[in-house]
């Protein structure tokens, strides 16, 4: 356990791993330089039990930062096993027990994690968050197969989780001493991951403290995007050195760093490491067969199973719904709209469209002030719960009586194909933390601007990556190079006419509209329902298991097709910057 000034949750830290019930541990308590009397409390913990606790401190006492502070602790470690717990956190009952027992089971394994738990309970006032991998766990997984995870930001393991081979840790060559704080974790993680296998769990073994005092939460949001660059910065040489030649990485890898601001402090990258990681990049795709599927999209192969039409019409769109394979089509950008109703089309009203008019008319412009940033921190905007307290924003009441439809949910079901059979997966503060249920959202906390409207840290991060994706589509749009396209669903009403509801590639296709691309080519993805029929409404999951009336369901379908987002901007006083 490594420490510097943890303040009161210290020594309920330590005391957690007093109360394990697997007894041959030791613990090293690495003092990173504290002066705020933490000092004596390990010492005298050291003291009562000097067989298995040990005080550490760097020489003359200095502060050398999180990475060489647990390297310090993995060197003096005599056990065959590491594991880590930050000072503010606390081990839950029979983690040492349960995670050796799977390391010894597992002799392949370098490692083993579970989902943590976000402790907000601990102040008695709001309810804890669990945390689910969007992957199938309880099973060991092969490098580097985690990586692509980690670069989304997703099943990335808390270190009070982790446990390891010492001999696999020092193999990899340990913490990253450059790193001193924020992603020192994902450093060491992404080198796991890329050299070893790591045994994926779905028990939660530890909890992760959520207060206002962490090292997360106190630096500031470009701290935090500076530090990301530097950690993907770090991970493309260590990708070429391995020869990795995993398509879905690169691709991520490029994405994220072209999503973030340049880091002037940090020194470049060599220029042969980033030409080789092109290359690689580049010499990877044609082996992932969805990347050659959306690149015969552009005209450049045809070695896939995808099916082109150029023109929408009902009988390809019929053909597309029963193709088992990714459809291709190219349909009128006007048509298309986001999860709520928002149109790209001129006469409609989208943020991210008035976000980059204003911007284009003066890049300088405070953020705060724009509409996009009006827009979500509107108090009408801070108090929606469920779909249709948005879609219906510019209404005097809501269309829903007190129990509508969460975010993430329609009265058909999901986007997804496999969650249109069980009706959809919520998502949304109000759904995690007044309910106090659990939410399917993969981007979590603080990473999605609809997951708590008003919230502006996420609002800052998607402003930058339009933006970043406006200058790239400025000079021309080329398909292929973005390694996918962007999907949608189909709503086809009885008379034919037809909303394409963005699945993915939101801000590329709202980028494309807005620099006057009037047809975009996009792909109705097999894993997702590709087509939904107003006749068909009684067959819709909600309306079918009768949660939902046919009436109810087709007045919110019937929105995507009467409203385009002009509306609701005119009842909240927002204007039309384009």
């Amino acid at each position: 356990m490594i420490f510097l000034n943890p303040g009161r949750f210290f020594e309920e830290a330590i005391e957690s791993i007093l109360m394990q019930d697997y007894d041959d541990w030791e613990l090293l308590l690495v003092d990173d330089g504290s002066t705020d009397g933490s000092a004596p409390i390990a010492r005298r913990y050291a003291d009562g039990d000097p067989e298995r606790i040990r005080y550490l401190t760097h020489p003359r006492g200095e502060n050398r930062g999180m990475s060489a502070s647990r390297n310090l602790g993995v060197r003096e470690a005599r056990g065959e096993y590491v594991a880590f717990l930050d000072a503010d956190d606390t081990w839950l009952q029979g983690k040492l027990t349960r995670q050796t027992a799977i390391l010894d089971s597992y002799p392949d394994a370098a490692m083993t994690y579970g989902p943590t738990l976000r402790w907000y309970s601990w102040d008695g006032e709001t309810p804890d968050q669990p945390r689910q991998f969007p992957l199938e766990a309880d099973r060991v997984i092969d490098p580097p197969h985690l990586v692509r995870w980690l670069l989304q930001r997703q099943a990335a393991p808390a270190m009070g989780s982790t446990l390891a081979r010492r001999a696999a840790v020092l193999d990899v060559g340990g913490f990253e001493d450059a790193f001193r704080d924020l992603y020192e974790d994902q450093v060491f993680h992404f080198k796991m991951f890329l050299r070893h296998p790591v045994f994926v769990s779905s028990e939660c073994w530890d909890r992760y403290r959520k207060h206002r005092d962490s090292a997360c939460i106190v630096a500031p949001p470009q701290e935090h995007d500076w530090a990301r660059r530097r950690f993907l910065e770090f991970a493309l040489p260590q990708l070429v050195r391995s020869r990795c030649r995993d398509a879905e990485i690169w691709r991520l890898l490029h994405r994220e760093l072209r999503a973030l601001p340049p880091d002037r402090a940090a020194p470049p990258v060599p220029v042969r490491d980033r030409l080789v990681a092109n290359a690689m990049a580049f010499a990877s795709l044609p082996r992932v067969a969805q990347a050659r599927a959306e690149v015969r999209a552009s005209g450049r192969t045809a070695l896939t199973k995808a099916r082109t039409h150029r023109t929408v019409t009902p009988r390809t769109i019929e053909r597309a719904r029963r193709n088992g394979a990714t459809t291709l089509l190219r349909i009128p950008t006007r048509l298309v709209c986001d999860e709520y109703g928002f149109s790209l089309a001129p006469h409609g009203w989208h943020y991210l469209r008035a976000l980059l008019a204003e911007y284009e008319r003066d890049p300088e412009a405070e953020p705060a002030e724009s509409t996009y940033f009006r827009f979500f921190s509107h108090e009408r905007l801070r108090g929606v719960r469920f779909l249709e307290d948005v879609l219906f924003l510019h209404r005097d009441r809501a269309a829903h009586d007190g129990a509508g439809f969460y975010f993430g949910t329609y009265p058909w079901g999901d986007w997804t194909a496999s969650d249109a059979r069980v009706g959809g997966n919520p998502f949304g503060h109000h759904f995690d933390a007044v309910e106090g249920r659990q939410t399917r959202d993969l981007y979590g906390y603080r990473r999605n601007p609809w997951y708590r409207p008003g919230d502006d840290y996420p609002l800052r991060i998607e402003r930058r990556r339009t933006i970043e994706l406006y200058r790239s589509l400025h000079g021309g749009y080329r398909p292929s190079l973005y390694g996918s396209l962007p999907s949608v669903v189909l709503l086809v009403r009885r008379d034919g006419d037809l909303r394409a509801v963005r699945y993915r590639g939101h801000h590329r296709l709202a980028t494309l509209a807005h620099l006057g691309h009037e047809t975009v080519t996009v792909a109705l993805h097999r894993d997702s329902v590709k087509v939904v029929h107003e006749s068909e409404v009684e067959e819709w999951f909600h309306v079918r298991h009768g949660l939902c009336s046919r009436e109810r369901a087709l007045e919110i379908f019937d929105a995507f097709f009467e409203f385009d987002g002009s509306e609701r901007a005119a009842a909240l006083g927002l204007p039309r910057p384009y």
